[in-house]
């Protein structure tokens, strides 16, 4: 579980970070798509973004999104546990 102020992200979220933080490099929405969320969530990919992003846990550059490295070891030290 990752706790962000206290607060569990939602599991969408989690699994997000969960995958990005295994993959480590830069992806696509579309990567995000195809490999990270239930088909259930899939039209609501730009929204979990948005809300990574504005929750300064997932990062931008050139259309792709990554974690920062202090928060890919966070949430790789959750995964561990």
């Amino acid at each position: 579980m990752i706790l962000l102020f206290g607060s569990p992200l939602p599991d969408n979220e989690q699994r997000a970070m969960f995958w990005q933080a295994i993959h480590r490099q830069p992806v696509s929405i579309a990567e995000i798509r195809e490999n990270v969320v239930d088909q259930v969530y899939q039209q609501s990919v730009p929204n979990l973004i948005n809300s990574l992003i504005r929750r300064s846990l997932l990062e931008k550059t050139d259309g792709l999104f990554f974690l920062q490295p202090v928060v890919m070891e966070y949430v790789t030290e959750r995964f561990i546990l």
